[in-house]
C-alpha cells in the first residue's frame, strides 16, 4: 500500500474554500481502516455535525492523507516531571520508545509537554507531505495512532490522538474549535 490522497469533502473551488489537511502518523499499512473510520466518525459525522461547524461545513473542503508507517502506533516519551507537571523546565526524558512512523511523532502524555512532541525531522516530514498532497491546505489535522487521550494546536495546526476527539464529543463545539486549533480567534498552545 502507498501513500494516497482522498478528498472526502468537496465544497468547492480549493480557491473559495477552505482546505483543511487531515494527516494520520503512526498508522501501518493493517491500521489504515482504523484511521479511515476514525477520520469519518470524528470530523465527518461528528465535528462537521456540531454547532459552528455545522453550521460554516459548506466552507470546508477536507482531505484525508494516508501515510504508511513502517510501525503501528508512534514514539513514545516518558519525562521525569520533578514534581511540576505544569512547568517543563526541569524535566528530565527518563525513557525514548521509538517507532518508524510517517511523521516522527512523540506521544509524551505530559501536558508541560502538549501531551505529544515533534521528532527530529516531524516538521520536514509534515511539510513535504503537505507539499505533495495537499499544497493548498489552510488548516491542517495530524492525528496519532494512540490509544491515550490528548491534543495540542494553534496557528492552523493541530495535533489529536485517536482518543481525544471521541472523549471530548460530549463537550461543546466551541471548545471543539480550540481543541482543534481550527478556530483562529482562539490562541491555544503550539509544538515546537
Amino acid at each position: 500500500m502507498a501513500d494516497s490522497v482522498t478528498q472526502i469533502r468537496k465544497a468547492g473551488p480549493v480557491g473559495s474554500k477552505r482546505n483543511l489537511a487531515i494527516l494520520g502518523d503512526g498508522f501501518a499499512a493493517g491500521d489504515q481502516t482504523i484511521y479511515n473510520n476514525w477520520v469519518q466518525t470524528n470530523v465527518l459525522d461528528g465535528l462537521l455535525k456540531q454547532d459552528y461547524f455545522y453550521e460554516d461545513a459548506s466552507a470546508w473542503n477536507i482531505f484525508r492523507v494516508n501515510l504508511i508507517s513502517n510501525d503501528s502506533g508512534v514514539s513514545q516519551r516518558v519525562y521525569n516531571e520533578m514534581g511540576t507537571p505544569a512547568d517543563p523546565s526541569d524535566d528530565t526524558i527518563t525513557s525514548d520508545t521509538t517507532k518508524d512512523t510517517a511523521l516522527g511523532m512523540i506521544f509524551s502524555g505530559s501536558w508541560a509537554h502538549c501531551w505529544m512532541e515533534y521528532g527530529t525531522n516531524t516538521e520536514t516530514r509534515i511539510t513535504n507531505a503537505l507539499n505533495k498532497w495537499v499544497p493548498d491546505y489552510n488548516f491542517v489535522l495530524i492525528v496519532l495512532n494512540e490509544a491515550n487521550g490528548g491534543g495540542c494546536g494553534g496557528g492552523g495546526r493541530a495535533h489529536v490522538t485517536l482518543a481525544t476527539i471521541r472523549c471530548a464529543r460530549n463537550t461543546d463545539s466551541h471548545r471543539h474549535g480550540q481543541l482543534c486549533g481550527l478556530q483562529s480567534r482562539h490562541q491555544t498552545r503550539e509544538l515546537g
